[in-house]
């Protein structure tokens, strides 16, 4: 029985404090009508696609964002330091088919959004239910759904800018948009590689086989 590190030992629900997200509902807001069905089909085989609506949009948009990541740094800065490159988060660009990690030691709040907004990086922040509460929140509630360890990391990716080159993941992924817009292409597993173990290297940009989901 999961229990929420604020709340009494005897909280029964890890989620409660999180609006809506308790464990029971998760597959309400997947729209999973037979959870057992998509286990069978798609868990560890091919990609499932929930559009976005009402209720998904309210679960999620206050998971991570810029301006919450900024603010809350320049909070955490004044006792614990600016942001470690490599510990704490990553820089990625990709550009003319080729991947760049313009990473440094340190930032603080403006350097970190400087790398944003000037400099056209993707922001990956690692860990961040460490720092916000409804990422926690929400990945306790899909470990109790899921029977397994969850982890996350946030990408802040600027408008017009790509920070990772295609390529597979040798995890199960659950992808969720929480704001603007994104061309996103899924393709089917390389054969030979339907459950990677190992990480895979860059993709060219270009793919030869057609995307099943974009």
């Amino acid at each position: 029985m999961a229990t929420c590190r604020k709340c009494h030992p005897q909280c029964v629900c890890c989620c409660q404090g999180y609006k809506h997200a308790a464990p029971h509902k998760l597959p309400h807001y997947m729209h999973l009508q037979d959870p057992g069905s998509f286990f069978e089909r798609n868990w560890e085989q091919k990609p499932a696609v929930f559009k976005a609506t009402a209720e998904r949009v309210a679960l999620f948009q206050g998971l991570c964002s810029l301006p919450a990541v900024v603010n809350w740094l320049k909070q955490r800065q004044k006792k614990a330091g600016p942001l470690a490159f490599g510990v704490d988060f990553n820089t990625a660009r990709y550009r003319n088919g080729v991947r760049e990690t313009p990473n440094g030691e340190v930032a603080d709040a403006g350097g970190f959004k400087a790398l944003h907004d000037d400099e056209g990086c993707t922001l990956q922040l690692f860990q961040p239910q460490r720092f916000f509460d409804p990422c926690w929140r929400l990945l306790a509630a899909l470990e109790r759904q899921l029977g397994c360890l969850v982890g996350s990391n946030a990408y802040l990716t600027p408008a017009g800018s790509q920070g990772l080159a295609p390529h597979y993941d040798d995890v199960e992924l659950w992808v969720v948009q929480t704001h603007g817009s994104k061309v996103w292409k899924l393709y089917q597993s390389t054969n030979g590689y339907q459950l990677p173990n190992q990480p895979c290297p860059d993709f060219d940009q270009v793919r030869a086989l057609p995307a099943t989901h974009t």
